[in-house]
């Protein structure tokens, strides 16, 4: 499913942008993540904002991974 693999590229992209303080390196991991979900910047982007469009059911799936990357993250 479309919305499965955004969101698991999506969570990776954002433990990677906040672990690694260094920007290309963190550049180059985005990249990498990308390419692991089989996406380019121009196709990730356009998912991005295919799913904000429904801004109720974005927001509570921003929520979920927010509550996944914290509980990922205290272990």
């Amino acid at each position: 499913m479309k919305q499965e693999r955004f969101l698991k590229a999506y969570k990776e992209i954002l433990i990677a942008r906040e672990t690694i303080s260094d920007t290309t390196v963190a550049n180059k991991k985005v990249a990498e993540i990308l390419r692991k979900y089989d996406y380019d910047e121009p196709q990730f982007r356009r998912d991005f904002f295919e799913l904000a469009k429904n801004s109720d059911n974005f927001r509570s799936l921003l929520d979920s991974l927010r509550n996944s990357i914290i509980k990922d993250t205290i272990r």
